[in-house]
């Protein structure tokens, strides 16, 4: 891993006028790429934050619906 790394997140979604009915798909990390979320430092007193790999590749719906 090096160099940068540009993540894609995508949504789509759709609503009916007919009934109150709402729906999404959300798609994150299309291309599952490796990047790191946190880089950890130091303290000093040898203690650190930790490095935090980003989230891999995944996809999430919603149904909203209204009575």
């Amino acid at each position: 891993m090096g160099g940068d790394v540009a993540v894609v997140l995508a949504r789509a979604g759709c609503q009916t006028t007919v009934v109150d009915l709402q729906a999404a798909i959300n798609l994150n990390n299309i291309f599952d790429k490796s990047y790191y979320r946190t880089i950890g430092t130091g303290t000093g007193t040898g203690t650190s934050t930790g490095n935090w790999y980003g989230d891999p590749r995944n996809v999430m719906g919603s149904l909203h619906a209204a009575f």
